[in-house]
C-alpha cells in the first residue's frame, strides 16, 4: 500500500511547487500505457514521517528522480526507506507490487553541494522488482543551452487540495523550455504547472524526426527557488536540472555496473546532442563525443567533431563541419554500405568481438 501524507522535503530554501496562472495540468486516466506506465510514485520515509515524490523508469531496475526525494538538505539526512510504484492509479498499480529502492546515486553530488542544478539522482531497485512495461530513453547535452525551445511534457503525482490528490493520482502538463541557466537548470513555460509530490517527475521531449521519447531532466522546483531578479526576468517559472553529458555518463556507468551490459540491445536508444558553433557558425562547436555501451543517436551539431559511438549500434549525424567517426578494429572486419538516401552503415561483420560499428 502507498501511505503518503505530504510532499517530499523541499530543497534547503523551502521551495514549493507552483501553479503559474491557470492550472494547465490534466489527469492521466490510463496509467498503464507508455509513457505514463513508466512514471512512478515514490513513497518516502524520513525517520518515521511519510512523504511522496515522483520518478521515471529508465531501465528494469533503475529510475531517475530528484535528489531531494532521498536527501533532506534541511536536516542533512537521508531517507530511511524509498518505495517506487510505476503507473499508480489511486489504489491500482497496473504492474502489481511496488519495488524497494536499494541504492541512491546522487549524479551531481547533491547530497554534498545541496545546489539546485545538482538535484538529480538515480534509484537502483531491488532485483525482485517486477515491471513489464516500456522504459524511457535519455537525452544528454554537451551544451545545455541547446535545450532552449524544446517542446516538453512532464507527469507525476501531486499532493494538493488543488487536484484533490493525495499523491495517488497522476497529472501531466506540457510546454517548452524557455531558458537554461549556468547552474544546470531548465525553466519551463507557464503551462507546465506542478505541485508538491511532483518532484522527480521526468521531463521528456520527442524530436520532430524521431518517435523515441527521451527524458532530458527531472522536475524539482517551483518559482520560490529564484532570486527576485531572476523571477522578474523569467516571469515566474518552474524548473529542474537538465541531463548534461557528465550526468549522462554517470547514469550509464552506474546502470552497467549494477546490471551489466548484456541487456543493452533491449533498452531504449538514448541521444547525445553536441554543441552548435556560435557567431554565425564560425566560433566553437568542436566536440569530442564518446558514447557508451547503450544504443545512441549522436547529433554532433556544427563544428569539426570527433565521434566514437562505442558499445551497441549507434546512429551518428555529424552535422556541419568536417567530422570524424572513429571505429575500433581491423578495416577488413567491417562492411561499409551507403543507401539511396545517403546514409552510410558501417557494420562489424567479422573478427573478434569488441569492435565498434554504427552508421
Amino acid at each position: 500500500a502507498v501511505n503518503v501524507v505530504c510532499a517530499a522535503p523541499s530543497q534547503k530554501k523551502g521551495i514549493e511547487m507552483s501553479i503559474v496562472g491557470a492550472d494547465n495540468r490534466t489527469p492521466v486516466t490510463n496509467t498503464g500505457v507508455f509513457p505514463f506506465e513508466a512514471v512512478s510514485n515514490v513513497a518516502i520515509n524520513f525517520s518515521g514521517s511519510s512523504f511522496g515524490g515522483s520518478a521515471m523508469l529508465i531501465g528494469p531496475n533503475h529510475a531517475i528522480t530528484a535528489g531531494h526525494n532521498a536527501y533532506d538538505a534541511d536536516t542533512n539526512s537521508s531517507a530511511s526507506s524509498l518505495r517506487l510504484t510505476p503507473g499508480l492509479n489511486n489504489t491500482a498499480p497496473p504492474f502489481g507490487a511496488a519495488g524497494n529502492v536499494i541504492d541512491v546515486t546522487y549524479l551531481k553530488n547533491y547530497n554534498t553541494t545541496e545546489a539546485y542544478g545538482d538535484d538529480i539522482a538515480l534509484f537502483e531497485l531491488a532485483s525482485s522488482f517486477s515491471y513489464s512495461g516500456d522504459f524511457a530513453g535519455l537525452t544528454a547535452f554537451v551544451d545545455i543551452d541547446d535545450a532552449d525551445g524544446l517542446s516538453i511534457t512532464t507527469a507525476g503525482y501531486p499532493i494538493s487540495a488543488t487536484t484533490s490528490s493525495d499523491g495517488r493520482l497522476m497529472y501531466t502538463a506540457s510546454g517548452t523550455v524557455v531558458d537554461t541557466t549556468s547552474d544546470g537548470r531548465m525553466y519551463y513555460s507557464p503551462s507546465v504547472d506542478t505541485e508538491g509530490g511532483q518532484s522527480g517527475s521526468g521531463v521528456w521531449e520527442i524530436m520532430s524526426d524521431d518517435p523515441q521519447l527521451r527524458v532530458i531532466g527531472v522536475h524539482a522546483y517551483g518559482t520560490g527557488g529564484d532570486s527576485r531578479f531572476l523571477s522578474d526576468l523569467l516571469g515566474n517559472r518552474n524548473s529542474g536540472p537538465l541531463i548534461d553529458k557528465d550526468t549522462y555518463d554517470a547514469i550509464v556507468s552506474k546502470m552497467s555496473s549494477d546490471s551489466g551490459i548484456t541487456n543493452a540491445g533491449t533498452l531504449p536508444e538514448n541521444a547525445i546532442i553536441g554543441t552548435d558553433a556560435s557567431f554565425f557558425g564560425l566560433v566553437g562547436g568542436n566536440d569530442d563525443i564518446e558514447g557508451s555501451y547503450r544504443k545512441e543517436r549522436v547529433i554532433a551539431g556544427s563544428g569539426d567533431d570527433g565521434i566514437r559511438g562505442a558499445g551497441e549500434d549507434d546512429r551518428i549525424d555529424g552535422g556541419d563541419g568536417v567530422d570524424r567517426a572513429i571505429y575500433a578494429g581491423k578495416f577488413e572486419d567491417f562492411d561499409v554500405t551507403t543507401d539511396g538516401s545517403g546514409i552510410t552503415t558501417i557494420a562489424h561483420a567479422r573478427g573478434p568481438s569488441g569492435a565498434v560499428g554504427g552508421r
